[in-house]
């Protein structure tokens, strides 16, 4: 196993990401935890003895890159008797964010986008594969989802 040579340069608190140089790849690299997916990209579940799917925590990769690729900017400098101004108008194009808060709302259900507007009263599907690779869907009762949410909030 050939070792990966990096430069760790910040994490943030919830520890599952670390912006990193790795030798060979673009500079700030978002290097962090993924989901275990099969071979036609389903996310894969382990079943709890209550039926209730909990998504596999996969192997640590790259996610996205932090810096930008494309910058531009322009600047000008406007001078009249004792005045001077300067104007700088600065874009860059491209390259990902991590948001630890957004991580954090999603991780415990909290985040618009884990549920429907409705889920939270009436309960939500999940389909997805089991470790076997038999492809289910089921239903999250209301309750369940409550018990889940109070358990790690």
């Amino acid at each position: 196993m050939m070792k990966i040579q990096t430069s760790t340069m910040d994490e943030p608190r919830s520890r599952n990401l670390n912006v990193t140089h790795i030798v060979g790849e673009t500079y700030g690299a978002l290097y962090g935890t993924s989901y275990n997916r099969d071979a036609q990209g389903r996310i894969i579940h382990d079943i709890d003895p209550d039926g209730t799917p909990i998504p596999q925590v996969g192997a640590r990769k790259i996610l996205g890159f932090g810096v930008s690729p494309t910058s531009i900017g322009i600047s000008n400098n406007f001078r009249y008797k004792n005045f001077n101004m300067s104007v700088l108008v600065e874009g860059k194009y491209g390259g990902q964010m991590f948001s630890g808060t957004n991580a954090m709302a999603k991780y415990f259900g909290a985040h618009k986008a884990t549920i429907d507007a409705d889920g939270r009263e009436n309960g939500f599907t999940v389909s997805g594969v089991d470790a076997s690779g038999a492809a289910f869907t089921t239903s999250i009762a209301p309750a369940t989802n409550r018990r889940l949410l109070e358990t790690y909030l």
